[in-house]
């Protein structure tokens, strides 16, 4: 049940977060039986919710086993499907919990679970999957040990963010084929090493083709830098804000493999235009979706009026939650790989968990049933106000580009056009 809620209360945030969901697959989930969902892990807080979100089925978490250690923090873990797994940093005595853990595991497969699980074994946002560890074989083997019958998927999933440390950016997840965990069994019982070698190999084959892998830094480099250049001469729609496709990742897929297939003198080249590109936007503090984006000036100025009236609602209703999110963000929340996690999670908990119940136990007292409107119209008002800063701020960035910084806008639509000749 209070799983139940907390999805509710994570989809809502995701979209007002998030500028687009892209999924990609959800035609291949079992809807029967035990499966581990195995996901790459680029960021640290995102990955469980989105999938949460994203799969039509609860979810079971492996989580830092020292989390656990504190009571309230292990209560509220347990409610939301969270179990500790012990790595070995954490020390020895405590990776002896494990084997308390994999009984947990198997017990909730046997049960029919669905269990996510991260064997890339820590967080790194890089456009590239990174080794596997076996830690997803071995569970698959303790579960079979205990129940060979048992009836149990292997299910690669990948996330790739467009940028996951900055608010409203896009996510695409892509679902790959099920592989049926029972065909291991002979391997496991010939030799229990190479088996779990066998299967970590496939996970990782399974895995690869799911987001966008670049191997060379420096591909991946030029990538960051041409890639909002080739989304924003595609466009994006609003609504919905998950939409099952995977067009985008495609076409990313298909760029990264461009950047690839150049020759060493273009490849060379891009790189420079497209660093100098990068160079010219920071100076005068802009991107590339003013310089070059397919939105109508007119269109964002109609959209910009008719917004604004749900959009101040919005402003109004969300001050005192976002405003300390905001003061959060800014001066509480350390700058590291790990900042549009906590950012998120600061988000859903002083808005979700602390305002929204205050002010509608208030409003209760004053106005009755009417008070259960409150969240609902300030999250709905919340998205208007973000899609119409959206609006003024295109406005803004195209008159300053357009006036003050007229000379440098010409040379940069010259150099967005030239490396949009290579690709």
């Amino acid at each position: 049940m209070y799983y139940r809620f907390q999805h509710i209360l994570v989809g809502i945030i995701m979209r007002i977060f998030f500028k687009k969901i892209y999924v990609d697959g959800l035609d291949r989930l079992p809807l029967k039986g035990a499966m581990f969902l195995v996901s790459n892990h680029p960021n640290g807080f995102w990955e469980p919710c989105v999938l949460a979100l994203t799969f039509p089925f609860p979810l079971h978490f492996l989580v830092r086993g020292d989390l656990f250690q504190k009571p309230i923090l292990s209560w509220f873990l347990r409610l939301t499907n969270q179990m500790p797994i012990f790595r070995f940093k954490d020390g020895f005595s405590q990776m002896r919990q494990n084997e308390q853990s994999r009984s947990e595991i198997t017990d909730k497969l046997k049960a029919g679970a669905r269990i996510l699980l991260y064997p890339e074994g820590s967080t790194k946002n890089i456009k590239k999957l990174r080794p596997l560890k076996r830690g997803v074989a071995r569970m698959v083997f303790d579960a079979f040990e205990e129940d060979d019958q048992m009836e149990l998927n292997l299910m690669p999933v990948c996330i790739t963010f467009t940028d996951a440390d900055r608010f409203r950016k896009d996510i695409m997840i892509k679902i790959g084929t099920p592989i049926d965990a029972r065909s291991y069994i002979p391997a496991f019982e010939k030799n229990k090493r190479e088996g779990m070698q066998n299967m970590t190999g496939d996970l990782f084959e399974g895995m690869k083709d799911l987001l966008i892998n670049i191997e060379e830094p420096e591909v991946a480099e030029v990538f960051e830098a041409v890639a909002p250049i080739h989304r924003n001469n595609k466009g994006e729609k609003w609504l919905p804000v998950v939409e099952k496709t995977g067009e985008r990742l495609e076409g990313e897929q298909e760029l990264a493999k461009q950047l690839e297939g150049l020759s060493e003198e273009k490849f060379t080249s891009l790189a420079k235009k497209s660093a100098a590109y990068t160079k010219q936007l920071k100076k005068i503090n802009t991107e590339d979706q003013y310089v070059g984006g397919v939105l109508s000036v007119l269109t964002t100025v109609f959209w910009a009026i008719v917004l604004s009236p749900l959009a101040v609602l919005g402003f109004i209703l969300n001050l005192i939650p976002s405003g300390t999110t905001f003061l959060l963000s800014m001066f509480v929340i350390p700058k590291t790989v790990y900042y549009g996690s906590i950012s998120g999670l600061s988000r859903l908990g002083v808005h979700m968990h602390i305002y929204y119940p205050i002010i509608t136990i208030i409003c209760w007292i004053k106005f009755g049933w009417v008070a259960l409107f409150y969240m609902p119209v300030a999250c709905f008002t919340e998205w208007v106000f973000y899609r119409w800063w959206d609006q003024l701020t295109y406005l803004y960035q195209k008159l300053k580009l357009h006036t003050i910084y007229s000379k440098e806008l010409k040379s940069l639509r010259a150099t967005r056009a030239s490396i949009l000749s290579y690709l």
